[in-house]
């Protein structure tokens, strides 16, 4: 009876179960009312990947968040589903998130398009061994469309014959890269490098040096002390000493330190340059490469530019935007093909203006009002003035149509240069601050004087041009300041015999081009004892590379966050406070006071586009006093993408000066750099932090990173291509058989013979020759499965994922287990 009544319960709860879950059976299992239908032309597309073969990567476009949520225009927001109807692996950011090695392909394909650089794309989709690019313009991103990059896209797939279209279906779009080779395996000859850090927006190592392997268990043919070293920031090796920044590094063996010719490589670099009469004098702007203490590198190129044929008159010269300077060098990017030109004839006259600068108005340019304590003071003699001050900005301006007689010029003209030149002194070694500012705004938008050096023992005479080209003539102010805003002690700058000049009608003509052959000549200071590119090292010898001093680089730029208060709320979902309020401290002088709760304090702040081209190098000083420290972005607009975002990480209340590089960028001129600073909070945590000031410095990036040291010097191949003939089936996921007929690739000391397979990094995978496991397996281009071989390793090889055969081993002694229950029960009966 107890049987039949517990029978009777198990069959209502059967039966209950299968009435309450029945609709599921019948295509119910989503909620109706959630439900959507997918397009047709999904299903399309999945029939086309169907037909083609298993094993082609699919890099499927847009990409436009890191979040891996995607949302459509038929109404379905999710993670994603292409990868349910198609049998091909798809590099999909809702993937990559749980490997190191994967995850860099989103960093670098997004950087890579954002930035517009297709060389960049190509070789992101070729290291990653890429056969399709699936275009699905029904991705929608409601707050930002810009960034779904649909245009830009198509453009750089349409400019190109590496790319052909191959499908396409309502908003589907497939395209097949031609220049793929080998889908999931290959032979290639690769350098073994050691680095500090496989992390980066760019794989600089690969586009340098070709294909590489690393080998934790054995000393590496090539060391690259500072490889990809913008990101993360902790990594850095900075050190700050009394005369600037380094980064330091001890060598791991004997070899040859070799640098790269930025020059020679046709590459963008900064170069300081400055005019000497009709003759260009310019000098690559390298940071200095230093050898237990000793300098061995300062400089690759540099060299002078005659323009004696040129028969300008004014002496104006404009290279890639930027106006050269009479005597004082000026940073500039430079490139093989640069855009340089010079102004022939134009309108021109020339004032005396100490009289009228003397009888203006003493005024204090600094916001701040610092309960009485800040001092402006000025005293003046026959043809001079002087302008003292404590915490505080003393200075002068004036509109220049009111100080200087503009009869015969266009008030309304655009194109003007304007020329300030001064005699200076201040025995505390100031820097005078002269700038052009726009009618209705003190904020300077055209800024000189950071880029002298004063003597402080005598007297000093300057002169700046200053191309105001897009501010009416009438609306330009002028204006000489001393910033005495961070010290206690009371500073003073005298100046004499002020001069401005202006040009007007300004037409710059391209006249002439630095080409590469001239950008590569001329006098160099480097020092390498062998030849131009390599010199002798020893193991443990420390090298040191001299980034430079803030406080008198040149071409530093730096930015005042109390110029620019905004009181601005970046996060758009809170329902909190914030403020962004100016502040002050006796020994650091202004700063910004960032304040939210439940909300973001938050600013921009503008980058001249001239640092993006080479790289640069930035220093924020900053003070955490509660929460989570400052968060530092680098962000690109149009179309709103940050390829840098770093939280300064400081000791709490304290002053810290924060750096980290930004990595060379190939960028559209009508694209707009900015640093965002960002002070998020969320919930009832307070978050306050101070900003004192954001400095940026020029540097060439990619000569950094791509210093090395290697253990044998380049040798020449006696094989120039790589002929090795092999073939390979793909007999499962995880078995891959492999067929080597013959080797036969390029032998370089450097070297060694790679066999790649185009699977993400596992330790699990191993390869077979017959029964024997190969030994050598490294992480081969950052991401890939490599086995390192030896010459003539011919013959069959098999790959094996062993936890996928792991697994299949686990069914099949769950199968014998159960197998051995039933034949023991029948044994028992």
């Amino acid at each position: 009876m107890h049987k039949v009544v517990c029978f009777f319960i198990l069959s209502i709860f059967f039966a209950v179960f299968l009435y309450a879950n029945f609709p599921a059976f019948k295509g119910f299992f989503v909620y109706p009312e959630v439900r959507v239908a997918i397009p047709e032309e999904y299903f399309e597309t999945f029939s086309f990947f169907n037909s083609q073969l298993s094993y082609g990567k699919i890099a499927n476009f847009p990409q436009p968040t890191f979040w891996g949520w995607v949302n459509y225009d038929w109404g379905y927001r999710g993670s994603g589903f292409p990868w349910y109807g198609v049998k091909q692996p798809i590099l999909d950011r809702v993937f990559d998130v749980w490997s190191p090695q994967t995850e860099h392909y989103y960093d670098q394909i997004t950087f890579a398009l954002y930035t517009k650089n297709p060389t960049l794309f190509k070789s992101v989709l070729n290291k990653y061994q890429v056969k399709y690019i699936w275009l699905d313009e029904r991705v929608i991103l409601p707050h930002n469309p810009d960034g779904l990059f649909y245009p830009e896209l198509k453009q750089f797939l349409v400019d190109s014959t590496d790319y052909k279209k191959v499908f396409s279906s309502g908003k589907q779009s497939i395209y097949e890269i031609q220049f793929l080779t080998n889908e999931y395996f290959s032979v290639n000859s690769a350098s073994s490098i050691s680095s500090t850090n496989t992390d980066s927006l760019y794989d600089l190592t690969y586009s340098t040096f070709g294909d590489y392997y690393s080998d934790l268990s054995k000393p590496a043919s090539r060391f690259v002390p500072f490889a990809n070293v913008a990101y993360p920031v902790s990594q850095i090796p900075f050190v700050t000493k009394s005369d600037g920044l380094y980064l330091e590094s001890s060598l791991p063996t004997d070899g040859y330190l070799q640098y790269p010719s930025t020059s020679a490589n046709n590459t963008s670099f900064w170069v300081t340059a400055l005019l000497s009469g009709k003759t260009l004098l310019y000098d690559e702007l390298n940071p200095k490469v230093l050898l237990d203490g000793e300098v061995v590198l300062h400089s690759t190129a540099g060299g002078m530019i005659d323009l004696s044929s040129n028969t300008f008159e004014s002496g104006l010269v404009l290279i890639n935007n930027v106006l050269i300077q009479p005597k004082v060098p000026t940073a500039l990017n430079l490139f093989a093909d640069s855009n340089s030109s010079v102004v022939f004839n134009s309108s021109t006259r020339t004032y005396a203006i100490t009289s009228k600068i003397k009888t203006l108005e003493l005024n204090n340019c600094l916001d701040f009002v610092d309960n009485g304590t800040k001092y402006i003071y000025e005293s003046s003699s026959s043809n001079e003035f002087t302008l003292s001050g404590t915490h505080s900005r003393p200075c002068k301006y004036a509109r220049i149509m009111d100080i200087v007689n503009l009869n015969g010029f266009d008030l309304g003209g655009k194109r003007q240069v304007v020329e300030v030149s001064f005699d200076y002194f201040s025995p505390s070694g100031e820097k005078p601050t002269i700038c052009l500012s726009k009618e209705g705004s003190t904020k300077c938008v055209y800024k000189v004087g950071y880029e002298l050096t004063p003597t402080t023992a005598d007297w000093d005479t300057a002169t700046f041009r200053i191309y105001g080209y897009d501010i009416p003539l009438k609306e330009l102010w002028l204006k000489y300041e001393l910033d005495a805003s961070s010290k206690d002690e009371q500073l003073s700058i005298t100046f004499r015999d002020l001069k401005l000049r202006i040009y007007q009608d300004v037409l710059f003509e391209d006249v002439f081009s630095l080409s590469q052959s001239q950008i590569a000549t001329g006098d160099s200071s480097n020092t390498f004892l062998e030849d131009t590119s390599v010199m002798p090292v020893k193991k443990d010898q420390k090298l040191d590379v001299y980034l430079g001093d803030f406080s008198n680089a040149n071409g530093v730029y730096t930015i005042y966050p109390q110029d620019t208060v905004a009181n601005k709320d970046c996060y758009q979902l809170g329902a909190g406070t914030h403020a962004e309020t100016v502040g002050f401290d006796k020994q650091e002088g202004i700063y910004v006071n960032f304040l939210s709760k439940d909300a973001s304090s938050c600013n921009f702040y503008s980058i001249p586009n001239k640092y993006l081209s080479s790289g640069f190098l930035v220093k924020i000083r900053t003070k955490n006093i509660s929460g989570r420290p400052l968060k530092a972005s680098i962000k690109l607009d149009p179309p709103g993408y940050y390829f840098l975002q770093e939280i300064l990480r400081v000791p709490s209340n304290q002053w810290e000066d924060v750096y980290y590089f930004v990595p060379s960028v190939a960028y559209s001129p009508a694209q707009n750099v900015f640093l965002e600073i960002d002070n998020y909070a969320v919930g009832k945590e307070v978050r306050e932090n101070y900003l004192k000031n954001i400095a940026i410095m020029p540097v060439n990036y990619n000569f950094i990173n791509t210093l090395s040291v290697t253990t044998e010097k380049q040798a020449s191949s006696t094989v120039s291509t790589n002929n090795s003939v092999f073939s390979v089936t793909r007999l499962a996921p995880f078995i891959y058989k492999v067929n080597v007929e013959k080797l036969e690739i390029p032998d370089v000391k450097d070297k060694s013979i790679i066999f790649q397979l185009n699977e993400a990094f596992h330790s699990g995978w191993v390869m077979l020759k017959g029964v024997t496991v190969m030994p050598n397996h490294v992480i081969s281009d950052s991401w890939a499965n490599g086995w390192v071989v030896e010459p003539g390793s011919v013959g069959e090889y098999t790959a094996i994922f062993v936890p996928q055969a792991l697994e299949f081993l686990g069914f099949f002694g769950l199968f014998v287990v159960c197998l051995l229950l039933i034949i023991r029960k029948e044994r028992l009966k």
